[in-house]
């Protein structure tokens, strides 16, 4: 299998959340180095970090390239798919 790597980023803890409140338990961002297309699915992964007894998670964002690239909407996957059955 094979991957085009999209982007990168990082989730920290919110300290500002908590039971009383409805603010996410973390934040952060994912930086793209390549264009995504409506309709397109990406994978993600996320590694959990400690520092200085902080926790964090670094986030990697990519894609199957197995698939032709004009392919990669789910929907198109999804009619091709069907097309090869009938």
């Amino acid at each position: 299998m094979s991957w085009k790597k999209l982007g990168n980023g990082w989730i920290n803890k919110n300290e500002k959340s908590n039971a009383q409140n409805n603010l996410p338990m973390f934040t952060g961002d994912i930086k793209f180095t390549e264009d995504i297309l409506a309709g397109d699915k990406v994978n993600l992964a996320m590694w959990r970090k400690v520092t200085y007894g902080k926790e964090s998670f670094s986030i990697a964002v990519s894609m199957n390239t197995d698939r032709p690239e004009e392919s990669n909407n789910t929907e198109d996957t999804k009619k091709d798919a069907k097309s090869e059955i009938f």
